[in-house]
């Protein structure tokens, strides 16, 4: 039997927390997934081997556990007994994705923005950190002050495709008008709760600061809500308009020599965790093709390089009409097969 890992990140050190979730090959879709598809039974030795683990690594590892059950200021900190509230999660009759967000709620409530939680597969083989839900527009705000200030949308390329042609032309025809109400709510306090449970800040500012730029495209590792959370949402206009969404839960697991750049680009994104980690495959995707479209565009313009990485991060040429032998480095985070191409480029 194979297992999978559950990480718990703190100021940038990865332990292993659990050896509980197994790990298996899936038989992916190609569209219409929906949180059915991973919330699939996993066994009550399972949940609490992993339940056990993190008590272990809390006690061990986590140097603020105690100090998080009696901080010195309760009133703005909150009292956290996460031991105790890890032992209050059922472990019978359980299913993935749920144990997984109970287990993500007990970290929004300890507040702590360097702490992370990743599951990287589900029993039948669905990568969480390659899920997202994604809406067809982006919010923006404008205005001076919070007393003008009105909430737009506009088109978000990554997931706008996806969505019938009505919704792109209501999308399109709807970035002018300002949002009045979501689910019958001001704009401003339903984006500042949505992923309340896990929250990870204590500042509301920041909480919005960082809601306003992932509700477009909400990663589930970080923020696992619910279907329902994510089902008929309803966008009314300053025009009288409005139109109602469920969100698009898009997967990716493609690999082969056609995807192995973003493959390669998308796990040194995830090196970045927990400083990165509230952004979706789907905005990292959105990066990367424009990264490469401004690569090949600037191709015929640019030095040309003896030896390079995908990604011009590292480079080396032979300058002869200076007799320099030039080579450039812009990352330290090349790891895997990745590290292999830069050493290569070294070596050459």
């Amino acid at each position: 039997m194979k297992f999978s890992k559950i990480s718990l990140l703190t100021f940038t050190i990865c332990f292993l927390a659990s050896n509980s979730l197994l790990e298996g090959e899936g038989s992916f879709k190609e569209s219409n997934y929906t949180l059915d598809d991973i919330n699939v039974p996993i066994s009550e030795e399972n949940c609490t081997t992993a339940i056990e683990n993190l008590k272990k690594l809390f006690k061990e590892a986590y140097i603020y556990t105690d100090i998080k059950k009696k901080p010195p200021n309760r009133e703005y900190f909150g009292a956290v007994d996460i031991i105790g509230e890890l032992s209050n999660i059922s472990v019978s009759d359980r299913k993935y994705y749920d144990f997984f967000r109970d287990i993500r709620r007990i970290l929004g409530k300890i507040k702590d923005g360097h702490l992370g939680i990743v599951a990287y597969k589900s029993p039948n083989g669905y990568n969480l950190q390659r899920m997202a839900m994604c809406l067809p527009f982006r919010f923006h705000i404008e205005g001076e002050n919070r007393t003008d200030a009105k909430i737009y949308i506009s088109k978000y390329a990554g997931c706008f495709d996806y969505f019938d042609q009505s919704v792109r032309d209501f999308v399109e025809k709807h970035n002018g008008f300002h949002l009045i109400e979501i689910n019958g709510k001001d704009p401003f306090d339903y984006i500042q709760n949505i992923n309340v449970e896990f929250d990870p800040f204590y500042n509301k500012h920041s909480t919005f600061t960082r809601n306003i730029k992932i509700a477009h495209s909400i990663g589930i590792y970080s923020n696992p809500l619910s279907q329902e959370q994510f089902s008929n949402i309803t966008f009314a206009f300053s025009n009288n308009d409005s139109i109602t969404l469920d969100y698009y839960l898009y997967y990716n697991d493609k690999t082969g020599a056609e995807n192995e750049e973003f493959n390669n680009f998308f796990e040194q994104e995830m090196l970045k965790q927990p400083k990165e980690i509230d952004r979706s495959i789907l905005d990292i995707k959105e990066e990367f093709d424009e990264m490469k479209k401004n690569l090949n565009k600037k191709a015929n313009d640019e030095i040309k390089w003896d030896y390079s990485t995908y990604d011009n991060k590292i480079r080396c040429r032979v300058d002869y009409n200076n007799s320099l032998n030039v080579f450039t480095q812009s990352t330290f985070m090349y790891a895997g097969e990745h590290y292999k191409e830069g050493i290569a480029v070294v070596d050459n």
